[in-house]
């Protein structure tokens, strides 16, 4: 869906087929508030390689492109950068008027407690309290299902990895009374916090919790 592209920003850009994209298309992908980037120089720099894939073809269009890029929030490096590939010295670029930032340029410090597992309502998912310091809010982050034992990481890019100890539950005879065990799984798990979901990445050589 264009929401989960939009989540995926940084992966979709680097992708060939985003590099077919027509120019409207492009365009529209572009005007979303909810692109998941760090900078707007980074959505700058995947309208620069569309243009670069095409060059002869597509250098026209790069006034078209700035309408959808936001000159409060590029740096001047980046501005000075756009505006030397400008095909005419002397037409002006226009950018887009908006002054709103992109989702993933409003982020926020959070404290993720997850020692501190909870019943989500009263359903079945399992949260991790979070609390926003500057919202002074707590929050609930889901879970995996049938979680036993993880470790947890993040990168220097912000986003967070749940690695080993995810099981599905199995059953064995025990006394002839039927009781559920915990199977270990190499699974790996990404966490998107748009959608506030984890999801699956290639399983692990072996698992991380038995």
């Amino acid at each position: 869906s264009r929401r989960y592209m939009a989540s995926r920003f940084s992966e979709v850009v680097l992708q060939p087929s985003f590099l077919q994209l027509s120019l409207s298309q492009l365009q529209l992908f572009l005007d979303r508030d909810d692109l998941i980037t760090h900078s707007e120089d980074d959505v700058v720099h995947a309208a620069l390689r569309w243009v670069k894939f095409n060059r002869e073809k597509r250098i026209q269009h790069l006034p078209a492109l700035c309408r959808s890029l936001r000159h409060s929030f590029i740096t001047s490096k980046t501005c000075k950068e756009l505006e030397s590939k400008c095909p005419s010295r002397k037409r002006k670029l226009v950018y887009s008027n908006s002054k709103t930032q992109r989702q993933g340029q409003m982020r926020r410090e959070a404290l993720i407690f997850f020692k501190d597992i909870f019943k989500y309502s009263a359903g079945q998912d399992r949260c991790a309290p979070c609390f926003d310091p500057a919202a002074d809010t707590v929050y609930g982050m889901k879970l995996p299902p049938n979680l036993h034992g993880f470790s947890v990481t993040v990168t220097p890019q912000d986003d967070l990895y749940m690695a080993g100890g995810v099981n599905e539950p199995y059953w064995v005879d025990e006394f002839n009374g039927d009781k559920p065990k915990i199977g270990p799984q190499k699974a790996f798990f990404k966490y998107n916090h748009l959608l506030n979901t984890w999801e699956p990445r290639c399983e692990m050589a072996t698992p991380r919790v038995s």
